[in-house]
């Protein structure tokens, strides 16, 4: 994959064809927002932009509006939305394309309107002709997940636009506190920043305070604090979840399962696989295996083994013992921090 394919800007001049794939909605409509921007005025939209959805409308129509020319001048964007035979989704769509216009268009694109394909598919069908005809014909851009490098420097810059400092420390908790979704974190920067002020530092301490909490995020804390034997600090999440009705055997199946994650990235870590394939052997997202594989180390895999068994005793005694359930997690968190 070529850096220009991973880059997450648009600049002059414009390419006839834009061929935007993966399933990272903000990043592609960032991207089809920056196309449209450079292309033409807010003025110009309502004559200069149309889009189409291709499940709903035929390829010819919309490639026989691409060719027309703009009734007040200027450049034309026309966005093609859900091309579905780019991939192979399994499903028949009710409409039907002819490819061989899209074809000829892709050998002679109008120099006066800009194309773009916004196909949020994991995978393009690379077998099909049409496929390899489009990514050699256009500028091709992956949103697919973005590296954390480059998220961590896309997030500094969403700081910077208000004067504030966004910290390494502050990136690796704000992601194992709200997760890896994009526009969650943007947001999340510009709340932060906001408080921060023109120079002011986004660190540990800010995120804490505030940055939306979820079920998640807090149970990933608890688990951090108990195995690092802050108990006093587990406990006040533990207290917050109960006074927020959370079910204590879902609490402690939520704190298996973390746990459960950390050991079995231990696992493969030191069979030598990489995060990324460790995530889609577990079937869950890079940045929670991130997270996982520093619990991993810190902690290592003996105590994470203990540490399942402990939970499965207490998720036992909450189910079948007449103790406080409170309490059987207080005992629970004092095992681990002994572990």
């Amino acid at each position: 994959m070529s850096a220009k394919e991973r880059s997450v800007d648009i600049s002059k001049p414009l390419a006839s064809i834009y061929l935007l794939y993966g399933t990272e909605s903000y990043l592609m409509n960032r991207l089809r927002e920056q196309i449209i921007q450079t292309a033409m005025s807010r003025e110009e939209r309502t004559f200069n932009l149309s889009v189409y959805d291709l499940r709903e409308t035929a390829i010819e129509a919309a490639l026989e509006d691409a060719e027309t020319l703009s009734l007040i001048g200027g450049h034309k964007v026309v966005v093609l939305e859900h091309p579905f035979f780019l991939a192979d989704e399994g499903k028949k769509e009710k409409i039907e394309h002819r490819l061989d216009r899209l074809e000829a268009y892709l050998n002679d694109p109008s120099p006066d309107t800009t194309v773009v394909f916004c196909a949020p598919y994991a995978k393009l069908d690379r077998r099909k002709k049409i496929v390899k005809n489009l990514e050699a014909k256009a500028d091709v851009r992956d949103c697919s997940e973005i590296s954390e490098a480059m998220l961590f420097d896309w997030l500094s810059e969403e700081a910077k636009k208000e004067g504030a400092i966004y910290t390494e420390a502050a990136h690796r908790r704000l992601v194992a506190m709200v997760g890896s979704n994009i526009a969650t974190l943007v947001n999340e920067v510009r709340k932060i920043a906001l408080y921060a002020g023109k120079g002011g530092t986004i660190d540990e301490d800010a995120v804490d305070r505030l940055a939306a909490r979820t079920l998640e995020s807090d149970v990933f804390a608890m688990v951090d604090r108990v195995m690092t034997g802050d108990l006093a600090a587990a406990y006040r999440l533990l207290t917050d979840l109960l006074k927020q009705k959370e079910d204590p055997v879902k609490l402690c199946a939520l704190v298996m399962r973390q746990i459960r994650l950390a050991y079995r990235t231990a696992l493969y870590r030191r069979q030598g696989y990489g995060e990324r394939q460790i995530a889609t052997l577990l079937n869950v997202h890079p940045y929670a295996v991130k997270v996982a594989a520093g619990q991993g180390r810190r902690f290592g895999e003996d105590r994470l083994r203990k540490a399942l068994l402990y939970c499965a005793e207490a998720d036992e005694q909450l189910k079948s013992s007449a103790l406080d359930k409170t309490v059987v997690l207080q005992l629970l968190f004092e095992r681990l921090a002994a572990v």
